[in-house]
Order: structure tokens, then sequence, then C-alpha cells
């Protein structure tokens, strides 16, 4: 009798042994690496505090320049909103006189053809009169 239960019972408890013993590593692999995550999980939260501390102090440190930049800065803003108006004007003003000198360039160009005309038709006017006289002077 005990040949038997040793020849039936035995596999039977080898193989609980076996589920049980894999069951228990399973949980054990499981918890393990369910810690890892954990772990792992506080390191990136620390680390990312760390930064963040880091980061606060390095602010803190220079927030009298950051206020001063930025004050700088908003100034700069507010005069740049009053320049660029004046620039406007200043622009449409140069235009205005650029207008006005080629217009007066194209009068002047206009009168000195007229008087170069003019001139010319005179001196032709004159020598042709000379030459008249001359004629008559050498007929005559």
């Amino acid at each position: 009798m005990e040949e038997r239960i040793e020849r039936e019972e035995r596999p039977i408890l080898t193989n609980r042994i076996r589920e049980f013993e894999k069951t228990l590593s399973d949980k054990a692999k499981n918890a393990y690496n369910n810690q890892i995550k954990v772990l792992d999980a506080n390191v990136k939260n620390d680390y990312d505090l760390h930064i963040t501390k880091i980061v606060d102090d390095i602010v803190q440190h220079h927030q009298e320049t950051i206020a001063s930049k930025s004050r700088n800065f908003k100034i700069l803003w507010k005069r740049r909103g009053n320049i660029s108006p004046k620039r406007s004007e200043d622009v449409d003003k140069l235009r205005g006189e650029i207008s006005k000198l080629e217009q007066d360039l194209i009068h002047n160009e206009a009168t000195f053809n007229e008087r170069l005309d003019l001139a010319v038709n005179q001196k032709v006017t004159d020598y042709e009169l000379k030459d008249s006289q001359m004629t008559d002077e050498i007929n005559g």
C-alpha cells in the first residue's frame, strides 16, 4: 500500500509542488518587476523635482536681472509703438519730397530746354541777320 501511494501520490504531489513553485516564482517576478517600475518612477519623479528645484533656484538667483530686462523690454516695446507711426510719417514725407523734386527736375529740364531753344534760335537769328547784313554790304 505504501508503494501504491508512493507511485500514485508522488507524481501528483510533485506536479503540485512544481505548479506552486512556478506560481511563487511568477508572483515573485511580477512583484520584482512592479517594484522596479515603482522605483524607476520614483527616480524619474525625484529627477524632475531636482531639475525643477535647480531651475527655480537659478530663476530666483537671477530674478532682479530678469525683472530689469523685462522692464526694459516693455519700455522698448512701447517706444517701438511710438516710433513705428513716426517712421511711417517720415517715410511718407520723404516720398512727397522726392516726388516734388522729381517734378521740379522735370520742370527744370523743360524750362532749360525751352531757354536753350530760345537761345539757339536767337543766335541763329543773329547769325542770319549778320549774314544778311554782310551780304548786303558786299553786294551794295
